[in-house]
């Protein structure tokens, strides 16, 4: 049976203890309000490809057996967050496929000394897929050298003081480590390894003194280790955003300073001057609008969103951004909106990876600059909630100005048939091209029908069929399966 290996399954010990610790140094001797929610969700499976990474067809039943239990506790200066799922998956017909899988997010916040001294502990295990053009199915049960299981832990200290109403002093440090574990032998090419990271930041973030201008002045440094040919990235920025606000209607919008970063895959360290200047409009409570534009790194930045709410049940939304992604960060955090590098350069949990889109399954060891943009309409209705998006990606790996680039567009609905039962149905294109290998489309189909037996208990069925089309024969799959779950809580 595949499982975690020794070194996993000690990070994992490692990794509980230090949440534990955390909790029974700091916490204040009170009783602590604790609630324990434990979970089963049996699902059975059957599907004509359990085995992407195998020519031909490899039908397989696949029970899934999954124990979890999701546990919340707090003091007066003590919260406590532990989510574990333990995913026990038996392949009928190859039991060698058979695997044990591990899913946690857990974190403990501590106030140590009352509005001044903080420490939080973070953890997370998770599977997700990994290939430069997304996933290659839209199904998790199988067995694919796709996909890895990414460990995080990380812990942060922070002072944060209070000078008069003048401003808001916040110094942190943060540790963390990274660890991956891929099924099977194969590692992609720019995959991220295992790494270690350090950060650190001072910022001063205005007070009420200030009533129409808010300031908030960063300075950081950043590091991190890879085991992967002793890659080393470094990042150091100290940047003022500004935010004035003009009318009750119209805020100005600004931001300057430096910022450099040198990487074992670029060509040349990069550092420059970086600023920006833009607007944020709300002329009416449907309508919001923001743009920036700036220079970074010799060239121009842009960055723009817009959200309009046509009524109660119906929003459309837009967002179009550049950033540089650095080594072991997930998504395009906007140049001007001071972002927490010590807690986004994290790959965080809290959300389910969206394995339809399959737009967050990439890590990467590599520098890259990366443009995105998204458009989103959504209904929610008592009965009826449904959604259409459609969203573009490009990637230039600044190291050999190779450049991928990623469209496509999703639509998701569920409708209540009453009170204990529903319907859904979820449909995704995407398109991906590569430089010197033309594109591949990928398309994914999955409608389901759940009924409620109890509140706390229910079943559902799920068929899933997905195709990518790709000149590359480890990327090219069709997949069909068949689904049926049952979930209790307790």
């Amino acid at each position: 049976m595949r499982g975690q290996s020794v070194k996993s399954s000690l990070r994992w010990h490692v990794g509980s203890g230090a949440l534990a610790l955390v909790g029974l140094c700091f916490g204040p001797i009170a009783v602590a309000q604790i609630e324990v929610t434990p979970r089963l969700q049996v699902l059975q499976t059957w599907t004509d490809t359990a085995n992407l990474d195998v020519n031909g067809t490899n039908g397989d039943f696949i029970t899934t057996i999954s124990p979890g239990v999701n546990i919340s506790g707090a003091t007066a200066r003590v919260q406590t967050f532990i989510d574990y799922t333990l995913n026990g998956l038996v392949f009928w017909k190859d039991s060698s496929n058979s695997d044990i899988r591990h899913q946690l997010q857990a974190a403990v916040n501590t106030e140590v000394i009352r509005d001044r001294f903080f420490v939080d502990v973070r953890g997370g295990i998770q599977q997700q897929f990994q290939n430069f053009g997304g996933q290659i199915v839209n199904f998790q049960q199988n067995f694919t050298q796709n996909r890895i299981t990414v460990q995080n832990y990380a812990v942060n200290p922070r002072w944060q003081e209070e000078i008069g109403s003048f401003a808001t002093a916040t110094a942190q440090y943060t540790f963390r480590i990274t660890e991956l574990e891929r099924e099977g032998d194969a590692s992609p090419v720019g995959a991220l390894s295992d790494n270690i990271g350090h950060s650190g930041s001072f910022s001063l973030k205005s007070g009420p003194a200030f009533q129409k201008l808010r300031w908030d002045w960063t300075t950081r440094y950043q590091s991190n280790n890879r085991t992967f040919n002793d890659l080393r990235f470094e990042r150091a920025s100290s940047i003022l955003d500004l935010d004035y606000n003009f009318s009750r209607k119209l805020s100005l919008l600004g931001s300057v300073g430096y910022e450099e970063f040198s990487d074992n895959t670029l060509r040349e360290d990069q550092e420059s001057v970086v600023w920006d200047v833009g607007f944020r409009f709300t002329p009416g409570p449907r309508l919001s609008l923001e743009g920036r534009v700036g220079e970074r790194f010799g060239g121009t930045v842009f960055s723009a969103s817009a959200s309009y709410r046509f009524s109660q049940t119906d929003t459309l939304q837009a967002s179009y951004s550049e950033d540089v992604n650095v080594p072991n960060q997930l998504g395009a955090n906007r140049f001007g909106n001071v972002v927490d590098l010590d807690g986004d350069n994290i790959p965080d949990f809290d959300e389910p990876i969206d394995e339809i889109l399959g737009q967050d399954a990439f890590l990467t060891d590599a520098v890259f600059q990366q443009k995105s943009g998204q458009l989103t309409l959504a209904r929610n209705l008592r009965r009826t909630s449904a959604s259409v998006n459609a969203f573009w990606q490009q990637r230039n790996f600044a190291a050999n100005d190779f450049t991928t680039e990623v469209y496509g567009a999703s639509l998701g609905g569920q409708y209540r048939l009453d009170g204990a039962q529903s319907i859904a149905a979820n449909v995704t294109y995407r398109n991906t091209k590569f430089p010197n290998r033309g594109s591949d489309n990928f398309i994914a189909i999955s409608p389901s029908y759940t009924y409620t037996i109890s509140p706390n208990l229910n079943a559902s069925a799920r068929y899933n069929f997905s195709k990518r089309f790709s000149n590359s024969a480890a990327l090219d799959r069709t997949i069909n399966s068949i689904s049926l779950t049952f979930a209790a809580t307790f």
